[in-house]
């Protein structure tokens, strides 16, 4: 949200415009002179931080459909000043959200304290699992703690919320308009998903008969890293690389992981020809094992890779 001019905190929801992300290309090239190329989504929002209004700035619509491994978990949503409408045609009460931040240390963490704490527990089983439909009151309830969806006196406001959503998938031919209109029908959501999910299976099969056309490699990277670390210390390793004549240059991909192969961070750099490159970590402040690995790749994915290295664990030692 964008705070009305003159305005240094918002003290009411009415001194607040709604921005989307597909918002900020337009706003960076009309900041900057440029064209906006044919075909470009979102609004700019210029005029706004040059201290103007803009009409129109009541909502902004949200959509997701699969991460970087094809998981297909497609939602949909509506935000205004004050509420929140989530559409989940995925959740059927089993089915896990795939996504990246289940590599975090956040998630770890919360997965750690769901294991006995009521609280925890909760919350960690609506991510995995969501519902078919939420709705929050975010300036009253900013963490949405509080699924407001079946309250009697919020069956106006969530009408209101589902045509403004529905309204946005009407002129944008969402594929999942039909399955909106359909919501409460169970096993519509769950024939659809389940439609999108073999889509994605034949996409990922056809993506690794592809990527098999790369040949692996062993004597393109080697990896120099310590036997030891201290905890609270950086992390240093050294990769040394000799790319093919083939290629004229690569992704070097550096990730820092936990003992038990988890992803803590993961760094990217472009080489080419031959060389070495020194990638420094910040070690986790909370880091509670007692080994980290580190692994590397060359290549702009994993299933597209030259080489792959993974290093032995490596103990941590106390400060």
């Amino acid at each position: 949200m964008i705070v009305w001019p003159g305005v240094t905190e918002p003290n009411s929801l009415d001194q607040t415009h709604m921005v989307s992300t597909v918002d900020f290309l337009p706003t960076l090239l009309d900041v900057v002179g440029a064209p906006h190329p044919e075909g470009l989504e979102g609004r700019s929002f210029a005029r706004l931080l040059a201290g103007d209004t803009q009409k129109n700035r009541d909502y902004v619509i949200k959509e997701y459909n699969e991460n970087a491994g094809a998981s297909r978990d497609p939602m949909r949503a509506v935000q205004t000043r004050q509420f929140l409408y989530i559409f989940n045609p995925w959740s059927n009460g089993t089915r896990v959200f795939a996504t990246a931040t289940t590599g975090t240390m956040t998630y770890r963490r919360l997965r750690e304290l769901a294991k006995d704490q009521s609280y925890f527990e909760e919350r960690h089983d609506l991510y995995q699992h969501r519902v078919p439909e939420e709705l929050y009151d975010t300036a009253n309830d900013p963490a949405c703690l509080h699924n407001l969806i079946d309250v009697p006196e919020m069956q106006d406001e969530l009408q209101s919320l589902r045509s403004k959503l529905e309204d946005w998938m009407i002129e944008t031919k969402d594929p999942l308009l039909e399955v909106f209109r359909k919501r409460e029908d169970a096993a519509f959501r769950e024939a659809y998903i389940q439609k999108l999910e073999a889509e994605a299976l034949e996409r990922r099969k056809a993506r690794r008969n592809n990527n098999n056309k790369r040949k692996t490699r062993n004597d393109v990277i080697s990896l120099e890293s310590p036997k030891q670390f201290k905890q609270g210390q950086p992390i240093e390793v050294t990769v040394n690389y000799k790319l093919p004549e083939s290629s004229k240059s690569e992704k070097l991909q550096v990730t820092l992981k936990t003992g038990e192969n988890q992803r803590i961070e993961r760094k990217i750099i472009d080489i080419t020809g031959q060389g070495a490159e020194t990638v420094t970590f910040e070690f986790p402040q909370d880091y509670r094992h007692s080994t980290v690995r580190i692994a590397a790749f060359v290549g702009p994915a994993y299933g597209q890779h030259l080489q792959h290295i993974n290093s032995k664990p490596i103990e941590i030692q106390p400060r």
